[in-house]
């Protein structure tokens, strides 16, 4: 009950890169737009592996290259999801399986608990 009242009190916003397709300036503005326009604590989350197809792999390397560098010396957090591995993604190699989902979720927590000092 009292972190409720503790996340209720302290915003929190947690934003989700979803696509590794984006631009770097797509990523960089949506990243800006997000922390500029809030008076919330920012953690942006890096995007997951995946295994659909064998190329995107360096793609999402380089995508949470960019978020890495673009929060670092700024008041934004990111959240490492490179824990995530093939065994938590469904038969399509591209979305979560429970498994997945619940590390993902956990990572969120983690993240979460480490803003508030709740640790």
């Amino acid at each position: 009950m009292l972190k409720w009242a503790i996340w209720k009190a302290m915003p929190f916003q947690l934003f989700v890169a979803t696509q590794v397709r984006s631009y770097k300036s797509d990523i960089i503005n949506l990243c800006e737009d997000t922390s500029e326009n809030t008076t919330a604590r920012v953690a942006i989350s890096g995007l997951t592996h995946r295994t659909d197809k064998p190329s995107m792999g360096d793609k999402v390397t380089e995508a949470n290259r960019i978020i890495k560098s673009f929060v670092s010396g700024r008041d934004l957090r990111f959240n490492d999801n490179s824990k995530i591995r093939s065994s938590m993604l469904n038969r399509s190699g591209l979305h979560l399986n429970q498994k997945g989902s619940a590390a993902l979720a956990k990572n969120i927590l983690n993240r979460i608990s480490i803003d508030l000092d709740l640790e």
